[in-house]
């Protein structure tokens, strides 16, 4: 991390948010070593839909990006149950199927 790198955080034409490497670390130096590297998680109750990374020198690095477009507490719960359903009857079928 560089205290010079940002990312901004938008939903659609509007900034939401954006975070310094000031804001991720005390003192971001740049060391690409183990010292230097961070995992960084970004949670953010505001949605977004672009992220732009912006540095103002020649050093900007970033790797493992992944992103969840939904709640991921959130579960399908009709889908789940027509599941269920088919299980159960296919359950009942194999066991008429025995007795008979």
């Amino acid at each position: 991390m560089d205290s010079y790198n940002t990312l901004s955080f938008y939903d659609g034409a509007t900034l939401v948010g954006s975070l310094t490497g000031g804001q991720v670390t005390a003192s971001p130096n740049g060391n690409q070593g183990v010292n230097g590297t961070l995992y960084v998680n970004i949670t953010s109750t505001l949605p977004f839909d672009r992220v732009v990374a912006t540095s103002s020198a020649f050093a900007f690095e970033f790797d493992n990006i992944a992103f969840n477009r939904t709640d991921p507490t959130a579960v399908p719960a009709p889908a789940a149950l027509g599941l269920f359903g088919i299980g159960l009857v296919g359950l009942a079928l194999a066991r008429r199927r025995r007795t008979a």
